[in-house]
């Protein structure tokens, strides 16, 4: 019996889906924890955004693909400054060594 994997391994298409949607995670933990840290409440945040509370909710839970700008004013209010990184993906370093 050949064994199918969960998730497909080495499909550009579903790898680049992974790497979007663990950015759109990584990004509403980010706020989420900022949030924690501050004592601000969902709804301290929307008013000094400017935007609605439920609009604070879908950013938290990585509903909303939000710009680098949004995130950053987000992070700014939080009292935060937005840096970014980039890294090398796990099986582009294999390949190399």
């Amino acid at each position: 019996m050949t064994e199918h994997p969960v998730f497909p391994v080495g499909d550009p298409h579903y790898d680049s889906t992974y790497a979007e949607e663990s950015a759109m995670v990584d990004a509403s933990e980010l706020i989420a924890s900022a949030l924690e840290r501050s004592g601000m409440t969902r709804a301290d945040l929307a008013r000094a955004l400017g935007v609605s509370r439920s609009e604070v909710t879908a950013r938290l839970a990585g509903e909303r693909n939000i710009t680098v700008r949004k995130l950053a004013a987000t992070l700014h209010v939080l009292g935060l400054r937005l840096e970014l990184t980039a890294v090398m993906n796990h099986d582009q370093r294999m390949q190399k060594t």
